[in-house]
């Protein structure tokens, strides 16, 4: 009987221990996922961020070089009628 005892006690603490190491070993697994998890979230974050800048940037400059060529277009077509307007008044007072 008491070497049943015995076994079992230590089948016990064997136990027990196995399974103090199964969850020492589980928490650092876990502790090593969750670090790396959020590095590779705050890498991801990061790029976001930089490729958003990076298409706000190429946005501005492209409505920039529009607004440009309109304003150009714009004053060309003013000019163009302003002259046209010109020389039609210029014929208009030449026949009367």
């Amino acid at each position: 009987m008491r070497t049943t005892l015995g076994n079992l006690e230590t089948l016990l603490r064997t136990t027990l221990g196995n399974l103090e190491t199964l969850l020492r070993t589980t928490l650092g697994n876990l502790e090593t996922l969750l670090r790396t998890t959020l590095g590779n979230l705050e890498t991801l974050f990061r790029t976001m961020l930089g490729n958003l800048e990076t298409l706000f940037r190429t946005m501005l400059g492209n409505l920039e070089t529009l607004l440009r060529t309109t304003l150009g277009n714009l004053e060309t077509l003013l000019r163009t009628t302003l002259g046209n307007l010109a020389t039609l008044l210029r014929t208009m007072l030449g026949n009367l």
